[in-house]
């Protein structure tokens, strides 16, 4: 699969995603009254400035991501930090260290159509974007990197599962992995499989 025929089927399925989140709503995978942020459009109660932008899946993820900010923060005490999601668990993490003295927002991860991607980035215009351990989006990664921002793949890893789905799309794999400007992997087999991906050689640390 190319990147082209993967955003025809976005386009394809743009009519129906309501309806697929309307059902995760029910089944309490949606927050209620966030379904703009699907759609690309989060709403923040102050305005984002170049924000550090960490994008987590659930609660694992999510834990390393606040820690990284945490640690951020110490270097860099002017840095805003956004952090997204994609389970209402893990939302619930991050929205109860907004309540402490991290310059800390949350937002759910926009769907992975192309426009929906594009009015993320238009929103918050991040000025670098780090993807924690696994979870790479095709848009999410190469148009964030399309818009020059730097892209940083942290505790990299893929299950072998996902290596050989990649594996076996191999222009798709390389619109993603052929992307970061740094990949810090867990340990050499996962840098191994990142440089069969497409990541260069002197991107990859261990």
């Amino acid at each position: 699969m190319t990147l082209g025929i993967y955003n025809i089927i976005w386009w394809v399925l743009r009519p129906i995603l309501p309806l697929v989140l309307g059902w995760r709503q029910q089944k309490g995978k949606e927050q209620a009254g966030r379904r703009q942020d699907r759609y690309g459009q989060p709403y923040f109660d102050s305005r984002l400035s170049g924000v550090i932008w960490l994008h987590s899946v659930s609660i694992g993820e999510t834990i390393a991501a606040i820690s990284l900010a945490k640690a951020l923060a110490q270097t860099q005490p002017e840095a805003q930090f956004l952090i997204t999601t994609n389970t209402v668990s893990a939302a619930e993490l991050v929205h109860r260290e907004t309540a402490t003295n991290l310059p800390l927002f949350h937002a759910f991860q926009p769907l992975d159509h192309p426009l929906f991607v594009d009015r993320f980035l238009a929103k918050v215009k991040p000025r670098v974007a780090i993807f924690m351990e696994s979870d790479f989006w095709p848009n999410l990664v190469s148009r964030t990197a399309a818009k020059s921002v730097p892209v940083i793949f942290a505790s990299s890893q893929l299950s072998t599962v996902a290596f050989q789905r990649w594996i076996r799309n191999p222009s798709l794999a390389k619109s993603v992995f052929a992307t970061p400007q740094l990949v810090l992997a867990v340990d050499t087999i996962q840098a191994r499989q990142f440089h069969q991906l497409g990541t260069h050689a002197d991107c990859i640390t261990v």
